[in-house]
């Protein structure tokens, strides 16, 4: 069986399609670019200091809940095979501005700025990452949080997410030809490429 994106809630990501489709997405915006696209982003995920990666719970001591808003940019590149399957390649780029509250009370913590990047490479779509954006069928998007696949159906991929204040936490996950794994700034660790 294959890591699908509800896997991803050992990384403090717990999502059914992460933060991409989130509630209270502004509608795409086509750049320049057919293949760029942008939208304004706003989600929430909450981590636990007890959890296999509890991100930024651990720098804060404590558990906590972090609203993301801010914009996200992606550029993808598609491509079909004789008999109709897809190549997908893509990079995506999310950053603005993350609060940080308790679990416990709903205290503001902090304020910091937030910034998620990914490029994957699928060839044949067998990770199954790509999904249409309700309402407009003709703009595409591809995450790695919602390779309904399984990440080692990618050929490769690069995820880091980070969380830049007065405390500094990194999530970095990376696969290539099947195996993969993530890793924080605590140096615990998560997937089946890890040493």
């Amino acid at each position: 069986m294959g890591v699908t994106a509800m896997d991803w809630k050992h990384f403090g990501r717990a999502a059914v399609v992460g933060p991409f489709v989130a509630a209270a997405l502004a509608a795409p915006v086509l750049a320049d670019d057919p293949g760029t696209h942008e939208m304004m982003v706003s989600f929430e995920r909450c981590y636990e200091v007890s959890s296999e990666l509890p991100g930024p719970a651990l720098a804060y001591d404590e558990d906590v809940c972090v609203a993301y808003e801010g914009s996200s940019r992606q550029m993808l590149y598609t491509s079909a095979f004789e008999g109709g399957a897809e190549a997908v390649q893509w990079t995506l780029v999310q950053e603005g501005t993350a609060t940080v509250s308790a679990t416990s009370d709903g205290a503001v913590l902090d304020t910091v700025f937030f910034r998620i990047e990914e490029v994957a490479e699928d060839l044949g779509n067998d990770a199954g990452c790509l999904w249409t954006e309700a309402g407009t069928p003709e703009v595409q998007w591809a995450s790695v949080e919602v390779c309904a696949g399984g990440l080692e159906n990618l050929e490769q991929f690069s995820y880091s997410a980070e969380l830049i204040g007065e405390t500094l936490h990194r999530l970095h996950a990376s696969g290539h030809a099947g195996s993969w794994c993530a890793s924080a700034d605590d140096g615990t660790s998560f997937g089946p490429g890890c040493s």
